[in-house]
């Protein structure tokens, strides 16, 4: 039985008509959401439409008609500030050029990096003020855009991916001992991880580019199956029972 249905819209979208569409849906879930944008960066979008009086009681209006709100966001821009690239380049990724980069992403074998990552994850818990347990803090949107320095290449995409979301839920716990954390397998993340997740993170599985003109499960269409095979190797090292589509 699906515990949970709910639509994902843009931060400046959250209005009373969509309270009023997702109660007449009978959806239970609000997924705030923004598309990453440099400045400001989309974390720091939404942390000011929070600092609105008004638009907190928005959200509280949703809440108060059996609506879960959750943030859901691209968030490593913020919790390792790209300012940092100019006084601290081990921080950041080695891309497959061999050269280091600002941009997108971390070094998921640098300790400092994922100390930095775990603080600024609790920081940011703390400015969400987030009702439910549920975070959403993924990795950067963007592909081709993992680490290949000579720690992180014996990890994959999905390895770092986990790695990295390790940190990120240590400092949500000392924020939320409940926290749960979503594991987002999309983009770069589209292999099975053989780091093992946290048991209280979550799958959140996005096929994004399925052809979504046939059924994910046509064995007679590559893409979909490609993703059915993903989703099974999946579901052997998460709950099912936990798992959300994001689609």
């Amino acid at each position: 039985m699906i515990k949970d249905r709910g639509v994902v819209i843009l931060v400046d979208e959250v209005s009373e008509r969509w309270l009023e569409l997702m109660k007449a849906a009978n959806l239970n879930v609000l997924g705030v959401h923004e598309i990453v944008t440099e400045k400001p960066n989309s974390v720091d979008k939404v942390l000011s439409r929070l600092e609105n009086p008004e638009y907190r009681a928005l959200l509280d209006k949703f809440e108060q008609n059996g609506i879960r709100v959750e943030f859901e966001l691209h968030a490593l821009e913020w919790l390792l500030p790209r300012e940092l690239f100019d006084t601290r380049p081990e921080l950041f990724r080695i891309d497959k050029n061999g050269n280091r980069v600002r941009e997108l992403n971390c070094c998921a074998s640098n300790p400092d990096a994922l100390a930095i990552i775990s603080d600024r994850a609790h920081l940011l818990a703390t400015k969400l003020q987030c009702s439910s347990h549920n975070y959403y803090l993924w990795m950067d949107d963007a592909y081709e855009s993992s680490c290949c320095c000579e720690k992180c290449k014996k990890y994959n995409c999905s390895d770092q991916n986990m790695i990295i979301m390790g940190a990120v839920l240590e400092g949500l716990k000392r924020y939320d001992p409940e926290a749960k954390l979503a594991y987002l397998a999309y983009a770069d993340s589209l292999d099975v991880p053989t780091v093992a997740p946290h048991k209280d993170m979550f799958l959140e599985f996005a096929p994004i580019t399925r052809n979504h003109k046939t059924p994910i499960t046509n064995p007679d269409e590559p893409n979909n199956k490609k993703y059915v095979d993903l989703l099974e190797g999946l579901l052997k090292i998460f709950d099912p029972s936990e798992a959300h589509i994001l689609e």
